[in-house]
């Protein structure tokens, strides 16, 4: 059961590393023509609700800025829980520390060659802001799988009592 579940976990590891690949992969007008179909639907409830606030209008280039810098948090928050699992399973001798720390370090590494690979995809360029942006994902990551392992930890204490 361990080896399944030790397999299983890193397939998922990796799988979603190849999903936020192939977002990479999209040159720039279909990348923005996927956000854009997003901006689409969102703009007028935002404008809505900023109006009813008593506030200016947000622009189409701001929300579209505000949901792909939200698509890299996600992506890196969903990748990094995915790795804590991985390492956690993995590393079932050690402390729960380091499989946090080694997921940020994977995390973070691929977030660094993914925003280099976008530098080789046509009209796409690589920017160390959106590095920093996925790390801020990454740590929300991280924070979540926390709560979940310390949930899990007191359950499991609870029901061998």
């Amino acid at each position: 059961m361990k080896k399944v579940s030790f397999w299983i976990s890193w397939i998922l590891v990796a799988f979603y590393m190849g999903v936020i690949l192939s977002f990479s992969s999209d040159p720039s007008m279909v990348s923005n023509a996927k956000s854009g179909s997003i901006v689409e639907f969102v703009l007028p409830v935002v404008n809505r609700i900023v109006r009813t606030v008593g506030s200016q209008s947000i622009s189409w280039g701001m929300l579209d800025t505000i949901i792909r810098k939200c698509a890299h948090m996600f992506n890196y928050c969903v990748l990094s829980i995915l790795c804590c699992n991985a390492f956690y399973i993995t590393l079932q001798k050690w402390k729960l520390s380091y499989s946090l720390i080694f997921t940020w370090l994977l995390a973070s590494a691929f977030s660094v060659i993914d925003e280099f690979y976008q530098t080789f995809v046509p009209g796409r360029s690589g920017q160390l802001l959106d590095v920093g942006i996925d790390n801020i994902g990454i740590l929300v990551g991280i924070g979540i799988a926390i709560l979940v392992f310390r949930f899990a930890i007191k359950k499991m204490k609870y029901t061998m009592k």
